[in-house]
């Protein structure tokens, strides 16, 4: 559905669960009304302060301003003093993050290689099956457990239960729609569903003053 767009919108619809532009069919039409921040702000801010560079430029600084210490550190530090491990990233040290940043944004991903100057600098420290590897996460088959595992049976409880406290918030069968469509294997909303998840045992915690 990006793919097509502006190479930073692009890059917006590709990290939101749901696109701000996109609300007025998430939210109640009460909720929709309402004058919401937009949720996009910290990231556009980066985008400006980057104006004339290459979108690739703007895209890698807001995700070392961003997603690095919100989303991807703080769940691998939280992991890891869970077990009583504590995480070095050497690749993070700031005199590499410098000048990996000064570099021509081309240089560092040229044509659609990623990584090749780890690659390169690689070559006589690692054997070439290590270096021709597939970049490996930290994903869970959230997808495959919503289908049929674990998570089908929790996220129907939690989301189209009786008493969901996000119901008014959301367009009325949102969650069910969203629901049937994964487990029929048509499409994958594994993250749509897990953030309406999130939703609503937060506001579950608000209600009961845990939050």
């Amino acid at each position: 559905e990006a793919a097509g767009r502006d190479p930073l919108d692009r890059n917006d619809r590709w990290i939101c669960r749901f696109h701000p532009s996109s609300l007025g069919e998430v939210l109640s039409a009460e909720c929709a009304a309402l004058q919401l921040p937009d949720p996009l702000e910290a990231l556009h801010h980066i985008y400006r302060e980057s104006a004339g560079a290459p979108a690739l430029e703007a895209v890698a600084r807001a995700d070392v301003a961003l997603w690095l210490p919100e989303d991807v550190l703080r769940k691998v530090d939280a992991a890891t003093m869970g077990c009583g491990l504590e995480v070095r990233s050497p690749l993070l040290d700031q005199e590499v993050v410098t000048e990996a940043l000064s570099l021509p944004a081309g240089s560092r991903m040229p044509g659609s290689k990623g990584k090749e100057i780890l690659r390169i600098c690689a070559r006589t420290l690692l054997p070439g099956k290590v270096r021709r590897a597939a970049k490996k996460g930290f994903g869970l088959p959230v997808d495959r457990w919503l289908r049929s595992g674990s998570l089908r049976e929790l996220a129907r409880d939690t989301l189209v239960a009786a008493g969901a406290r996000s119901k008014d918030l959301l367009r009325p069968g949102l969650a069910e729609r969203l629901l049937t469509a994964h487990e029929s294997g048509r499409t994958n909303h594994d993250e749509a569903i897990w953030t309406l998840m999130v939703l609503e045992i937060f506001l579950r915690d608000v209600v009961e003053g845990r939050a």
